[in-house]
């Protein structure tokens, strides 16, 4: 073992309760650690990904969802690191058929969500299975490694800034870097990164050096520092088997010029002769076989979350207590990313003998409880339902003993009644008269409650109407960006033939120029200038074709702008599509709520008709019906309350598609401008085409000039040939 590193070998209590009320086994999670809390998120079960949000209180060993869907897409194989001591910062991931590139913050003291804009060069990049973690050095920078996307395992090293959200690419200065994976580990100690194991093109070691004999090559294991001197390493998966055990990679200095042994492996086994068979110490001695699991080291203990289980190696009694306490996929295929290059190979390593055990705590809900937030029902407690419901239990239970007293006392009773049936029928009528007062009441409640669920679908049928002139308008600004589109083709068609022009008029230059050398040495100075006018109009040539590349890649830039602004306000479409069928869901739930008032008047009536036989038992009914009709009215406040809650909602709706409908104004605005900067573009076109035509024109004069100089010269060699002829011999 490490020094300092004390690890206790008896087994800690587990929570093992009957059953899993809500809370799945999945793989492919996060486990974030805050505090004396961990926070885990999405992951998935065969072809089925979550997106739920779990807070598990290692104090209270209780389990409580705080988000039964969160704002994004459900994933797994994202990274999920705590930065500032409040904020987890969610990056990548994937489903079966999308990989994501976006980043989401949570706040864990406000329980809110927050999904940032970053800039940089890997902003909306795709990626999955990658490792990332606080910088060692910088307090506010995320440092992300390896992972897959774009048909490629990955190798580089990125950094986050949080304050600035502004990606930076980190390039080594020496030494061999890591090849391209995926599915590894990413562990920090002071200011050094361990990275072990993953999935790839190539699983080689190379540096640090290490001592020991190394653990089998795997993939989708879980990894944890314990004491800052020690990385213990579980499971994982090894071509088709997955592993159990658990290996300690103690940090023996850090890597340095002056240490030459920085890091020692040693296998943390089981003794299987210290182990009694059916033991209740079994069930904590350690999970079976499992991958894509999550591992949070607090304290002197491991919490072990979720994976997919089987296909261990370890002794058979701990591998039958592994497998009841096993909270893993259940008999799930394990899809292992998007690529496989993992070849089956047959899992054999040594297990050190007499080596310490390590407490592993198997994360089970203990009691899970789902707090009222507003991600689930705003604004409802259920106290008064609650207090409802035991009253009325407690009405059922008494009702019974009541009416088998009512034989035994029936002769009493019938002489009570025949002196007291004046007084019986006077109270009778008074009680009435309350009940119908009651009941009008609350007939004025319901009525209430059914206009404003009228009132209320008038403001959904605004919003829709609202959402299908967004949805007119958005269509319309993907028209127009084809159509620049197609004009920006048309323009590029045309400067390609302006080349193929200029190209054409070089050629022809070049073939002048041989003439005028054949003709004679007299030419030279025509030569020289026809020279001169070649290098001018191939420097305008060149600006030309400059000027033309760098307006196509402005024009390009500006459309894929306008594709980003399109594409958000489609995201924020979908937003508010999703808070509407929220708001649907809400008054579905008040017209059941009113239904069940209905009913509850209608139980009124009956137990009225019932009350009628005796004073005794209507005057323990009139006092249940005051406690129902409290109960009744507690339930009236809290339907108002949601009423107020969604009320609020419409107008924030409302509020966000004005904000989307000035987002479309300043979209057009934008083409606009775009579609102003094209015809300017055109009118230096035809401006270039003028300059053209211009030296054209240059060109033909200089070709009549060579002509009019060849004849000359013909005429002058004939003179000279005739003066030869018939001059003096």
């Amino acid at each position: 073992m490490a020094e300092g590193l004390e690890l206790d070998t008896t087994p800690p209590p587990v929570s093992m309760p009957d059953g899993h009320r809500g809370f799945k086994g999945r793989a492919g999670h996060t486990a974030t650690l805050v505090n004396s809390k961990v926070y885990v998120l999405g992951g998935r079960n065969g072809n089925e990904f979550y997106n739920d949000f779990w807070q598990y209180d290692i104090e209270l060993s209780k389990w409580t969802l705080l988000h039964k869907h969160t704002p994004f897409e459900p994933r797994a194989y994202h990274t999920a690191t705590l930065m500032s001591g409040n904020q987890i910062w969610v990056i990548g991931g994937s489903d079966h058929s999308i990989m994501y590139g976006d980043v989401h913050v949570f706040n864990t003291e406000t329980l809110e969500w927050s999904s940032p804009e970053t800039r940089g060069h890997l902003a909306g990049k795709l990626r999955g299975t990658h490792a990332a973690l606080p910088h060692p050095v910088h307090p506010k920078a995320i440092l992300v490694y390896g992972g897959y996307g774009g048909d490629q395992w990955l190798g580089d090293m990125s950094i986050l800034r949080t304050d600035s959200l502004v990606w930076e690419e980190l390039k080594c200065k020496d030494g061999l870097a890591p090849s391209g994976r995926g599915y590894h580990t990413f562990t920090a100690f002071g200011d050094h990164i361990v990275l072990f194991g993953g999935k790839g093109e190539v699983n080689v070691w190379t540096t640090p050096r290490v001592k020991g004999v190394p653990p089998l090559p795997r993939s989708n294991h879980a990894a944890a520092l314990v004491d800052d001197n020690a990385i213990v390493i579980h499971g994982g998966r090894n071509g088709g088997q997955r592993l159990d055990d658990i290996c300690l990679l103690k940090i023996l200095c850090p890597p340095q010029p002056g240490c030459v042994d920085s890091f020692e492996w040693e296998v943390i086994g089981q003794d299987k002769e210290k182990v009694p068979k059916k033991s209740k110490a079994t069930k904590a001695l350690g999970p079976g076989g499992r991958s894509a699991h999550t591992i949070v080291a607090k304290d002197e203990s491991l919490y072990l979350i979720g994976g997919y289980g089987g296909g261990g190696s370890r002794p058979r009694v701990n591998k039958k207590a592994a497998r009841r306490s096993l909270d893993s996929v259940p008999d799930s295929p394990e899809d292992e990313g998007w690529r496989r290059t993992k070849q089956p190979r047959r899992a054999s390593h040594p297990i050190a003998n007499g080596a310490h055990s390590v407490p592993i705590h198997i994360l089970e809900s203990d009691d899970i409880s789902t707090p009222d937030t507003s991600c689930d029902r705003p604004g409802v407690t259920g106290v008064a339902l609650e207090d409802y419901h035991r009253q009325k239990r407690t009405v059922n239970v008494a009702r019974p003993h009541v009416q088998s007293n009512v034989g035994a006392d029936q002769m009493a009773r019938a002489e009570a009644l025949g002196n007291l049936q004046g007084r019986t029928e006077a109270i009778t009528a008074h009680e009435n008269e309350l009940h119908r007062k009651e009941l009008a009441s609350m007939q004025q409640v319901v009525d209430s409650l059914r206009a404003e669920l009228h009132g209320k679908n008038l403001l959904e049928s605004e919003l829709r109407s609202g959402k299908a002139a967004l949805e007119q308008n958005i269509l319309l600004l993907r028209k127009q960006i084809e159509e620049g589109n197609r004009t920006i083709m048309e323009q590029q068609s045309k400067m390609e033939k302006l080349k193929s022009d200029a190209q054409d008029l070089v050629f022809q230059l070049d073939d002048k120029k041989k003439e005028v050398f054949e003709v004679t040495h007299k030419l030279k100075i025509s030569e020289l200038k026809v020279d001169d006018l070649s290098r001018s109009l191939q420097q305008m040539t060149n600006s030309c074709s400059t000027t033309t590349q760098e307006l196509n890649i402005c024009q390009q830039r500006e459309i894929a702008e306008r594709r980003s602004v399109v594409e958000r306000l489609t995201n924020e479409l979908e937003v508010a599509q999703t808070s509407s069928r929220a708001l649907q869901d809400t008054v579905d739930r008040l017209v059941k709520r009113a239904e069940r008032d209905s009913s509850k008047i209608d139980d009124l009536q009956k137990e009225q008709g019932e009350l009628k036989n005796d004073i005794t038992v209507l005057t323990s009914e009139r006092d249940q019906l005051i406690a129902k009709k409290d109960g009744a009215e507690a339930s009236a406040e809290l339907v108002r309350e949601e009423l107020r809650v969604a009320r609020n909602l419409v107008e924030r709706n409302v509020v966000e598609i004005d904000r989307l409908k000035d987002n479309a104004d300043q979209a057009k605005e934008h083409i606009g401008c775009l579609h102003v900067s094209v015809k300017k573009n055109e009118e230096e076109l035809k401006a270039l085409a003028e300059e053209n035509s211009k030296l054209r024109s240059l060109l033909k004069e200089i070709e009549d000039f060579e002509t009019n100089q060849a004849r000359n010269l013909q005429k002058h060699a004939e003179k000279l040939r005739c003066a030869r002829q018939f001059g003096p011999s």
